[in-house]
């Protein structure tokens, strides 16, 4: 049985990841260790050791971490994502020779209106990409999650890493709804529901999804369109010519409506015209939806043209209103779409799977330190 201890820093989707990880750890019988907040702690199982921190506290936070090391001796620790912090726990690590792991979401920063002046982003760029040097140097591994994200930091930073697929569970959902087998099943209705789900930004391409929306009028295409997720600065602003057909809910998501969200709707659409990877991507095919998503970043690998879904060109109204007008009017084909889009899940995104390979990683390093002793 291995010790492992993973940290994470994060509230948002990296936090999801490290809890799915965290609880298939723990399905297979490994001694799990959980340092972050204490929002992750209602997801984790019983059986995990959950030690949870205050944010913004470097202090605390490396006073808990160190207590952890000596207290409860883990083999291996893993590094859920990029955090400033994580570079002094790291070396830290590295003095007691202990193996670490980091997994690296993104290469490079994804452009945000968020950020309120150019100064400010240049700033975050510019020590963002130095202190992620340093941290990749300062760990034993680091994973990807995709091998587009993969070949970004081997050039990036001249560091081959090991790549293991993004996914979610969708199973930590069900202390809200029950999810059955029937729940991930295409219903034939008259209306085409579509979604679009996620914190909203302009590198998430949403205006060429509601440019194409009004193209869908236009084809006598019945449809609703659910926008779910926060706009924060980017100004959100929906044509009065589909008024009536889209449905905004501008604001924080809880964990509890995302099932309903995607088990209600066809089709899940990823107009993105910049992306490494999106965990939107995998719970659309955990719920059997089919995606449409622009050819970009990661998104070839797991999407196959009239298999799972369809790839369209960033910034590209039109070919997204024709594959939603070609679903629309083959209703045997969103069926199609659906299953294969399930069966995608089932064989290449399952975590009781996927973890196999986040254990085999970590025995390898377990391994070379013994070797090295």
């Amino acid at each position: 049985m291995m010790k492992v201890m993973l940290v994470c820093l994060d509230k948002s989707g990296i936090m999801y990841y490290a809890i799915d990880l965290a609880n298939h750890l723990n399905y297979k019988d490994n001694k799990v260790i959980f340092l972050g907040y204490n929002s992750a702690d209602e997801y984790l199982t019983k059986e995990i050791f959950c030690i949870t921190t205050p944010q913004r506290s470097l202090g605390r936070i490396l006073r808990s971490f160190l207590n952890t090391l000596f207290e409860l001796k883990p083999d291996i620790i893993h590094f859920t994502g990029f955090h400033p912090f994580f570079l002094p726990l790291s070396l830290i690590a590295k003095m007691l020779d202990i193996p670490t792991v980091l997994t690296l979401h993104d290469a490079i920063r994804h452009p945000s209106t968020n950020q309120p002046t150019f100064k400010q982003l240049c700033t975050k760029i510019v020590t963002g990409r130095f202190l992620v040097k340093m941290l990749i140097s300062s760990v034993s591994e680091v994973v990807a999650l995709s091998n587009y994200v993969g070949d970004k930091i081997r050039a990036t930073y001249i560091r081959k890493p090991y790549v293991i697929p993004l996914s979610q569970d969708i199973q930590r959902y069900k202390k809200y709804v029950t999810i059955s087998e029937e729940d991930t099943k295409t219903t034939v209705n008259s209306t085409l529901n579509l979604l679009f789900f996620g914190t909203i930004d302009k590198y998430k391409g949403i205006e060429y999804l509601l440019k194409a929306c009004e193209l869908l009028i236009e084809k006598n295409v019945r449809f609703y369109l659910k926008i779910a997720g926060r706009a924060y600065s980017y100004k959100l602003i929906i044509p009065s010519s589909i008024s009536d057909y889209v449905i905004i809910e501008n604001r924080f998501i809880s964990e509890s409506e995302i099932p309903y969200l995607f088990m209600n709707s066809d089709v899940v659409i990823l107009p993105y015209i910049e992306v490494s990877q999106s965990g939107v991507l995998p719970l659309a095919f955990a719920f059997g939806k089919p995606v449409i998503a622009t050819n970009i970043g990661s998104f070839p690998e797991l999407v196959s043209n009239g298999i799972n879904g369809f790839l369209v060109s960033p910034k590209s109204p039109g070919e997204i209103a024709e594959r939603i007008v070609e679903i629309y009017f083959d209703r045997r084909l969103l069926c199609n779409l659906s299953r294969n889009a399930q069966e995608t899940y089932n064989l290449k995104l399952n975590w009781s799977k996927l973890v196999d390979d986040y254990i085999k990683l970590y025995k390898i390093l377990i391994t070379q330190k013994e070797v090295v002793l």
